[in-house]
């Protein structure tokens, strides 16, 4: 198959390193800085580095002189610039996967993009570019790359092309999934990365994530912050990649798409009239005069 990954981040340069075996694959940057990388896969059993694969980078004025399969967007629709829209449309592509799960992206790429078939495809990696095109990135041995939602029909097509590289999961948990983590993403992003400060301020950004779950869920789930401090400990002892860094560079550079989710969720509880969500307003307060490009709400 081939496939192209639009944006030379962390999750383009990786998704591509993990798919180039199988496929023609390259990543489409508007201003590359060099015609590829050469992304380290790491390892939770050793410190060896694993066998880098090239990655190719090119032009859209390149990439537009080849046909594509599959276009897999790795910024979100809503903040592509208008010379991007405009290439996506002249390539034409007949599939189209998004990597964000904020609430009406979909819709909003289908819109766009038609007549493309468009899905969402979450990254199941964990991939860390502290600058230019130096990514390193992990994921489970023989695990997919992408979990995968969106028609069946074309969830059926992308199996049987790309194989053990994706999993179908129900559209439902890739977009309600974020409630659960998401608001300890904000309150990390309020505390400016500081992976310490965050884990000494979890009652806040717990008591949101019950907030978040029970809007999108209609149910009151239970949560409490010594198990989040659990799993954030977890991470930091299971990935090898050094967490405390990682998560605020990571996040740090996506909280526009956090503040969406939190308005998201703060506008649907109004709209169900359901308790007032007083943690998820509180966070989304501490994130007030922050650098967030949000995109416009529809």
């Amino acid at each position: 198959m081939r496939v192209l990954f639009q944006g030379a981040g962390a999750v383009g340069i990786a998704g591509t390193a993990l798919f180039i075996d199988a496929h023609e694959v390259a990543v489409v940057s508007r201003n590359p800085r060099t015609g590829s990388a050469y992304p380290e896969r790491l390892s939770a059993l050793t410190s060896r580095p694993r066998a880098r694969r090239r990655v190719p980078i090119t032009a859209w004025e390149t990439a537009l002189e080849f046909e594509w399969d599959l276009l897999v967007l790795t910024t979100r629709p809503c903040e592509l610039d208008a010379e991007v829209v405009d290439a996506i449309a002249v390539l034409a592509p007949p599939l189209l996967a998004i990597t964000s799960q904020v609430e009406g992206d979909l819709d909003e790429a289908r819109a766009r993009f038609a007549p493309a078939e468009v899905v969402v495809f979450s990254p199941a990696l964990v991939s860390d570019r502290p600058a230019g095109t130096d990514v390193s990135y992990w994921s489970l041995p023989a695990g997919p790359a992408f979990l995968m939602a969106g028609d069946s029909v074309v969830e059926r097509r992308l199996r049987r092309e790309l194989g053990s590289l994706v999993l179908s999961v129900p559209l439902a948990v890739l977009l309600r999934t974020p409630a659960v983590f998401i608001p300890y993403v904000a309150e990390l992003s309020a505390r400016n990365g500081n992976w310490d400060a965050l884990k000494s301020h979890l009652d806040l950004p717990t008591a949101a994530a019950a907030e978040a779950v029970g809007v999108v869920t209609g149910m009151r789930v239970p949560m409490n912050s010594t198990a989040a401090r659990l799993a954030l400990e977890m991470a930091e002892r299971v990935l090898p990649i050094d967490v405390s860094e990682y998560a605020g560079r990571h996040f740090g550079r996506h909280r526009g798409q956090t503040v969406d989710m939190l308005d998201g969720w703060i506008e649907e509880a109004d709209q169900r009239g359901t308790r007032s969500p007083h943690a998820l307003q509180s966070l989304r307060l501490s994130l007030e005069g922050t650098a967030a490009e949000q995109c416009p709400r529809q």
